[in-house]
């Protein structure tokens, strides 16, 4: 793979939390240092494992910028504080039993370097991982939208197929700077998605064709309460909501859209979600470049 030079490169900070994670840690660890990102910042903030974890860490310490290991307040908790420390011009974090995809970071510090008016990125291929690491395959998600996003479009779903994955969304300090740099910690499970709300009154999301992490499913683990999730995360977005009378429109009308588009698909022209996603110019040439192309799709 032909690489551009490291000097043109944006830095991307990487925070990883983590607690009692030996079973899956070292998959997250190599997974990001594999990429040979040349100019990557790693942060591991360990909440005071007892299983053996800090072990592992301890094997690529000359691998990260920042860690430590005490006791935390929890996962947003634990990302908030590894933010404290990044310094990178694009950010993000990874769980520890999930996977960046190989060459994820290239990409991405690509697109950003190419594109100077994109602020927040996601993946509108969601990959997914069982508990041995096997690939299970993606989702496709038909775009993003401001407007599908207040219409409740990607919280409303019942399945995860229309959530953002958490692990493929990268965004610019200077937006984490603008919406309060910090994720929401009264959410349990929901930050991801209330820091989005904030994101998505700030700026555009731009879609990537291309899966760019795995999210590991595993019997018991926490974000598999998907229920408590969509409740945490409905709550989120109703307060992105300026007044009740703004969310009723916003829950009618796309109530009205699902009603017509399940009646036919020949309104594509004069209904449905405004959408941008970031295109290879040439994915058969090295370092062809990116551009973001517009276009339509239907809820």
């Amino acid at each position: 793979m032909t690489l551009l030079k490291d000097s043109f490169l944006p830095k991307i900070s990487v925070i990883t939390p983590v607690f009692n994670g030996v079973q899956y840690i070292e998959s997250a660890i190599s997974s990001v240092i594999n990429q040979a990102y040349p100019n990557i910042e790693y942060i591991i903030i360990d909440g005071g494992s007892i299983d053996g974890t800090d072990k592992i860490i301890k094997k690529y310490l000359k691998n990260i910028s920042y860690y430590q290991s005490r006791p935390d307040h929890g996962q947003y908790d634990a990302i908030n504080i590894g933010m404290e420390h990044a310094t990178g011009d694009i950010l993000c974090w990874l769980n520890s039993d999930d996977v960046f995809l190989p060459n994820t970071l290239h990409m991405v510090g690509q697109i950003f370097k190419d594109l100077n008016e994109v602020e927040w990125i996601s993946t509108l291929k969601p990959g997914g991982l069982d508990a041995n690491g096997f690939f299970t395959g993606h989702g496709d998600i038909p775009g993003f939208s401001k407007e599908a996003f207040l219409d409740g479009y990607y919280v409303h779903n019942k399945k995860r197929g229309n959530l953002l994955q958490q692990e493929s969304t990268f965004w610019r300090k200077a937006l984490w700077d603008r919406c309060g740099a910090n994720i929401p910690e009264k959410y349990k499970l929901a930050g991801d998605y209330a820091l989005w709300c904030l994101f998505i009154m700030e700026s555009t999301l731009y879609g990537v064709d291309y899966p760019i992490s795995a999210f590991r499913q595993v019997v018991g683990q926490r974000s598999a309460d998907i229920k408590c999730y969509l409740d945490e995360a409905k709550k989120a977005h109703r307060e992105i909501s300026f007044n009740r009378k703004t969310e009723i429109k916003n829950l009618l009308r796309y109530t009205k859209l699902n009603l017509i588009f399940n009646k036919t698909e020949l309104i594509l022209d004069k209904l449905g979600y405004e959408a941008k996603k970031i295109v290879n110019n040439n994915p058969l040439k090295p370092n062809a470049g990116w551009h973001i192309v517009d276009y339509k799709f239907l809820p």
